[in-house]
């Protein structure tokens, strides 16, 4: 998975305490199973580093993901780096 077999599409902050930087994101192709799953975890476990620790997803219903960040600069590094206008 590269970063342009994805597209952000939107973004907010929530007023939580844990996780409250998210981004929604449509990924090009679908990731179906335990494989794709697996795939998917490790990719962003690249990029962004240990799932659980600095980052959570969440799979909406119609291949929708949503990144939920735990501090603001792991969002912002994401939006810089993968956000096409």
């Amino acid at each position: 998975m590269t970063p342009f077999e994805f597209t952000v599409v939107s973004y907010k902050s929530l007023g939580t305490r844990k996780f409250a930087h998210w981004v929604r994101i449509r990924p090009h192709r679908s990731f179906t199973g335990r494989q794709g799953r697996k795939e998917f975890i490790t990719y962003f476990n690249s990029i962004l580093g240990p799932l659980g620790i600095k980052w959570e997803y969440l799979k909406e219903h119609n291949d929708f993901y949503i990144l939920k960040f735990n501090e603001e600069s792991n969002l912002l590094f994401f939006l810089l780096k993968y956000k096409r206008s």
